[in-house]
């Protein structure tokens, strides 16, 4: 495939694969709703155990570690009602990426996770303003990545 063309997308779990492939091959744009960063980070927010995230795991599914030197443009979507992947996490992995690869981090107001729950996920609260948010980061951040 054609790498101006590829968008590498990750939602929740899928996070983590999308985090390799960022890591690993050249795309146009990545892009993550209320995706994982960390196996750790899932650790320590969501659990009662006072260990280090970092007891569980070996550092393969770390995306803010696998990003750090990403140069490919990232739109991150959350929810503000998500209960089940914490703002931090995402707001981590947004972090990780340097600051001179343009990154934009949109909180959607009323979306929890996913299709299901009490409030449905960020395309739920509005398919219009799903593609805007969406045209709005190729057009700005990753322009001829769409056409």
């Amino acid at each position: 495939p054609d790498p101006d063309k590829v968008v590498i997308y990750g939602m929740s779990v899928g996070g983590m694969p999308a985090g390799e492939m960022a890591s690993t091959y050249d795309a146009c744009a990545q892009v993550y709703e209320a995706a994982y960063n960390s196996i750790s980070a899932k650790v320590e927010t969501n659990t009662a155990l006072s260990m280090p995230g970092s007891f569980f795991t070996s550092g393969l599914v770390e995306n803010d570690l696998k990003l750090a030197d990403s140069t490919i443009p990232a739109l991150f979507l959350h929810g503000d009602q998500e209960d089940r992947i914490h703002m931090d996490e995402a707001e981590r992995l947004y972090k990780a990426i340097p600051d001179d690869t343009p990154k934009q981090f949109i909180v959607v107001e009323g979306a929890g996770h996913g299709l299901g729950g009490d409030f449905g996920g960020v395309p739920e609260q509005g398919i219009g303003a799903y593609e805007s948010y969406l045209r709005d980061f190729f057009d700005n951040h990753a322009p001829g990545c769409i056409e």
